[in-house]
């Protein structure tokens, strides 16, 4: 069994025959191939079917072959060059002083038994700093309501203890405001309630 190889065209052979007789059209109208047994006709089949071939032909070919046939034309490979992507870093636990990752750390993926870890290298320094919010405030009925914050802990009392309308509405909101930029940075955002008790409620 012979390799197909890549696939160098995705026209077919009848493909290729409709392009050349949109061609012809429009370059020779007086030439009129319309019907079925033109000999003019008979020539554009055989040269599509010709065409289809080659390019078949073409694409069982090894892939040194084609590395010499671009070089004649003209055409280099790109060479190498480093892969780019995002990388996410996460904190064992909250920081609590800025954590600087200098341009030059090295951060591989996980190695397993069948892949080695890709190593990538962190382009420019990043800092993480210690955030903490220094803002709360919730919006419910299109009303906004601003509540203090001590040391980055908001303790809200009575009605404001549940940021939402029960149930919820369209345009209830919860607000947390910070003194530095959080953009590029991912924040988990912890919050403590009583388990529900009374007759009747599974907690």
């Amino acid at each position: 069994m012979i390799p197909t190889g890549v696939q160098l065209d995705h026209r077919s052979r009848g493909d290729l025959a409709a392009e050349a007789r949109a061609r012809i059209a429009a370059a020779c109208p007086e030439l009129g191939v319309v019907a079925d047994g033109d000999p003019a006709l008979t020539l554009i089949e055989l040269f599509g079917w010709m065409t289809s071939l080659a390019v078949e032909r073409l694409a069982r070919v090894p892939d040194k072959v084609h590395l010499a046939l671009l070089d004649m034309l003209g055409i280099e490979l790109r060479g190498p060059a480093p892969a780019r992507t995002d990388v996410r870093l996460e904190l064992s636990a909250p920081a609590q002083r800025p954590v600087n990752i200098r341009a030059g750390t090295q951060i591989g993926t996980v190695r397993t038994a069948a892949e080695d870890s890709i190593v990538f290298e962190v382009n420019e320094p990043f800092t993480i700093p210690p955030l903490r919010p220094a803002a709360y405030a919730i919006e419910r009925a299109g009303a906004a309501k601003e509540l203090g914050v001590a040391d980055g802990i908001a303790y809200p009392h009575g009605p404001d203890r549940i940021p939402f309308a029960q149930p919820p509405a369209v345009g209830d909101a919860l607000y947390l405001g910070f003194e530095q930029s959080i953009a590029r940075l991912l924040i988990t955002i912890s919050i403590e309630a009583s388990m529900a008790r009374g007759a009747g409620v599974n907690p």
